[in-house]
């Protein structure tokens, strides 16, 4: 099994030297080695909240290869709460300057608190990058979802594209990710995609608004709810349904209407675009904020046919010999759209929960008006002292007391 976190594909294995790899590709390999312990003797996995600078495992390799002087400099930096967070360990947080987190003395430690740490629902995983785990059961078929931790690979990927791929008009404090969510789908459905894209390659990922029901809240600490009038709970468990979901988004009111490309399931690298689709999934959480998902998918587009028309005159499909349809941005689109037309060429992969980003809390300030806007507002008088200070007058009357 590939060594990457969160990789469950098969090690490769090179028949000329009949030996197997520790990872299923150079993408794979490249992508641990970067993510290495900055100590030159050590191989582990560095800290993976570091966001700048050298990365290190822990803070022995943090000790050996920086030294214990320029360790010791940097540990004055910190405030008072440099122990680790690891309940029982009795080592200092990691150095800071360089870390975003400094609340452990290792990734293994950081990891070992996540998993330990009580859950709203589901249960804990033992898996690494990964906090804990929902599984759904109906009559034929399981599903699993598992929330990644922050320092999973899959996670970074998604919530740097979900934010840089908005494009859309943001809120006015911009919008944060706050989970990425893996969709475990049933054997059936992933056999069903991977069969499709096989013979119709050329896969890509893409954004996918949707709705919930409203007692649907898995992702805000409740269940999933599993029932038919849920899109996001019958696309997790059976995959995406022409005939059950096209025109029926919140843009359109719940009601079929007329559709661009004809009737196939649409998405876009946009997720401010795919934000549009996604009102319905709106949610209250424990918090009290409002919180929203969205779903990714891998969509085989095989051959596309490429347009900037703004609907298809006198068709429903792409002409023979197109499985899917690409809408470029241009003089009738302000944002792309791919358009397929067989239910299988798409496989839901993760949902992304985000909100709009609050602003911080405010500080008491005193309020000062000058004397004009004073006078106006409360109808009086307004005269300055010789310190400069302004007082408020007796209000005028317009006409003396009888």
């Amino acid at each position: 099994m590939c060594q990457l976190p969160g990789c469950k594909e098969p090690a490769h294995f090179n028949p000329n030297t009949g030996k197997a790899s520790e990872y299923c590709s150079m993408k794979h390999v490249h992508e641990a080695k970067s993510r290495e312990c900055a100590r030159s003797e050590c191989s582990r996995t560095a800290f993976l909240a570091n966001t700048a600078g050298l990365q290190f495992c822990s803070r022995a390799c943090v000790n050996e290869a920086l030294g214990e002087t320029t360790s010791t400099v940097l540990n004055q930096t910190l405030d008072d709460e440099t122990n680790c967070g690891l309940p029982g360990c009795q080592q200092k947080a990691l150095p800071g300057g360089t870390w975003r987190s400094l609340r452990f003395c290792s990734e293994a430690h950081r990891i070992l608190f996540v998993q330990r740490t009580p859950v709203p629902f589901g249960q804990p995983s033992a898996e690494p990058y990964t906090t804990q785990v929902v599984v759904a059961r109906d009559n034929t078929s399981a599903l699993e979802l598992r929330f990644l931790d922050e320092g999973h690979p899959e996670h970074k990927s998604l919530a740097d594209q979900f934010t840089s791929k908005w494009l859309h008009s943001k809120p006015k404090l911009g919008v944060e990710v706050l989970n990425v969510v893996k969709i475990e789908v049933p054997r059936e459905v992933r056999e069903r995609h991977e069969d499709y894209k096989t013979m119709v390659p050329n896969v890509r990922r893409r954004f996918h608004g949707t709705f919930s029901s409203r007692i649907c809240r898995f992702y805000v600490g409740g269940s999933m709810c599993l029932r038919p009038d849920c899109g996001l709970c019958n696309i997790c468990m059976r995959g995406f349904k022409i005939e059950d979901n096209v025109g029926h988004s919140p843009a359109r009111g719940k009601r079929r209407q007329w559709l661009m490309y004809g009737k196939g399931l649409y998405f876009s690298s946009v997720s401010g675009k795919a934000n549009d689709f996604s009102a319905e999934t709106e949610k209250l959480a424990t918090d009290g904020t409002t919180v929203r998902c969205m779903l990714v998918a891998d969509v085989a587009a095989g051959k596309a046919f490429v347009t900037t028309e703004k609907y298809f005159p006198q068709m429903e499909r792409p002409p023979l010999g197109y499985n899917s349809v690409v809408g470029e941005v241009g003089p009738h689109l302000n944002y792309d759209e791919l358009v397929v037309y067989d239910p299988a060429a798409a496989l839901p992969t993760h949902f992304v929960v985000y909100r709009n980003k609050s602003p911080p809390p405010a500080s008491p300030t005193l309020k000062i008006e000058n004397r004009e806007t004073s006078r106006k507002r409360r109808g009086g008088h307004v005269s300055s002292s010789s310190e400069g200070k302004v007082r408020r007058l007796t209000p005028s009357r317009s006409r003396p007391r009888p």
